[in-house]
């Protein structure tokens, strides 16, 4: 692309069609992505601004830190992978919410929170979570041990 000048957005738009059409996994999906990304940013040539708006950037970011990431379903990835930001309707809504379920279920509460950042949603369950950690760190309750292991094991973000 570059010995023949090619234009930023067409090798950007190259990279992420080859994505949509032929990333078999999460891996490849995330690395033609990044490609696309990097032409879209014109960051091969320095006297050029980036030909997407800033908006498409962060959306194409968000599809690579999902696709990035293993523990999630890989329906969830299908799902937002696909999308260029949550418009609110049932399926995306459904999508993240599986997604930071998935994350919340492993004990990884500092992605679920950078997740709903990115993406600017409201998770009940990941506020909840958050809200439990914070009651019982200020109340100092004591709960019973079983309970404060099984929870230790599913939230080893939590002190």
């Amino acid at each position: 692309f570059l010995r023949y000048f090619c234009s930023c957005e067409i090798a950007g738009n190259f990279f992420l069609s080859m994505a949509e059409k032929f990333g078999k996994t999460a891996n490849e999906c995330s690395h033609l992505l990044s490609y696309a990304l990097k032409w879209f940013k014109a960051i091969y040539y320095t006297n050029l601004q980036p030909c997407k708006s800033i908006t498409f950037l962060q959306d194409l970011e968000n599809r690579i830190w999902l696709l990035s990431h293993d523990s999630l379903s890989q329906t969830a990835i299908v799902a937002l992978s696909t999308t260029t930001s949550i418009s609110g309707s049932n399926k995306d809504t459904k999508a993240i919410s599986e997604v930071i379920g998935k994350l919340l279920d492993n004990g990884d509460i500092s992605k679920a929170e950078a997740l709903c950042s990115q993406f600017n949603f409201q998770s009940f369950d990941l506020a909840l979570v958050k809200f439990i950690n914070e009651y019982l760190t200020v109340s100092k309750i004591e709960i019973p041990n079983q309970i404060s292991e099984h929870l230790k094991k599913k939230f080893h973000d939590i002190n």
